[in-house]
């Protein structure tokens, strides 16, 4: 919920802060940059079969490697 009413905002520019690390997923990662970098990542979907999927579930580190760069 916090997710869609950031993205609804309209601003020049945004900023996203964070009390702690990314720890219980990726989508964590996914939400924080829907908000700064919308076309970043693509939808939820996407970055969930690109990225989440198989890293965390495949420990896939090619993948982890792109998605760090």
């Amino acid at each position: 919920q916090a997710t869609k009413a950031t993205q609804a905002l309209e601003a020049r520019q945004r900023l996203c802060l964070t009390g702690t690390p990314v720890e219980n997923n990726l989508d964590e990662l996914w939400s924080l940059f829907s908000v700064a970098a919308p076309s970043l990542f693509g939808d939820r979907t996407g970055f969930r079969r690109l990225f989440r999927t198989p890293i965390e579930k495949h420990g896939d580190a090619e993948r982890q490697r792109v998605l760090a760069r």
